[in-house]
């Protein structure tokens, strides 16, 4: 994707975590001013009907949108009016073990079966797939390559301590945040989770290929624009902590 398109060496996203960031992608603007709250220790971020939002945009224009959310966050912000929800949410990951078919890998071949359908037809369509991946818990498809209990057991803690590593606002019977221990990880700790968010990253150049592969096969790729970004980076104790 990155050969044959326009790829930018420097991106910068409005802020560091999805809910502010997708606010700005989806409307052009700062998310500061779509801030709620007494105060900065207490804001959220919603998007008010008055201001105008990207699938508003594209269905004036005559697009037929579909979205496929796996951040359930995204949908709570009022940015996806104009797309029909095809799903909302994700599943689950098993912190201890993980099924033979993976469910990520499903979703993408679903979509790679609507995009059959859509093109080439009457109306233009706008796809928006929005992967979780690479996200805390680090936890890659298992047909990427899971951890061997012999790596775990090079580790200084129990393998289930870095199964259950998170973002800040993990729920607690999901993981725990990876902030509050990120400052005390060994070298040898930050290169194992690093490893599996690379990991991650692999899992998700093959499934933006079964869909460029989609397009390709419907016969449309060539008069379709393929965006990739991304609502913010990661910190394994850069920056923001340790």
């Amino acid at each position: 994707l990155a050969d044959r398109g326009v790829s930018f060496t420097r991106a910068y996203s409005t802020a560091p975590w999805t809910i502010p960031s997708a606010v700005s992608m989806f409307t052009g603007t700062f998310s500061a001013r779509h801030a709620v709250g007494a105060s900065p220790e207490t804001y959220d971020f919603y998007v008010d009907d008055e201001q105008p939002v990207l699938g508003e945009a594209l269905e004036a224009n005559g697009f037929e949108l579909k979205a496929d959310i796996e951040n359930v966050l995204v949908s709570e912000l009022n940015i996806l009016r104009g797309f029909e929800i095809l799903r909302s949410s994700a599943r689950p990951i098993e912190l201890e073990s993980e099924p033979a078919s993976d469910w990520r890998y499903e979703r993408t071949s679903e979509l790679a079966d609507l995009i059959h359908k859509l093109g080439p037809g009457p109306r233009p369509f706008f796809l928006l797939k929005w992967f979780l991946d690479p996200h805390g818990r680090y936890r890659p498809p298992q047909t990427i390559g899971l951890p061997s209990q012999a790596e775990y057991d090079a580790l200084p803690k129990p393998k289930l301590f870095y199964t259950r590593l998170g973002l800040a606002n993990i729920s607690e019977e999901l993981g725990e945040p990876l902030e509050n221990y990120a400052s005390s990880l060994l070298p040898l700790e930050k290169r194992f989770l690093k490893a599996l968010y690379d990991k991650e990253v692999q899992s998700i150049d093959e499934r933006v290929g079964i869909l460029l592969d989609a397009l390709e096969q419907a016969g449309v790729v060539e008069n379709t624009i393929v965006v990739f970004t991304s609502d913010h980076g990661e910190a394994f104790g850069e920056h923001t902590i340790g």
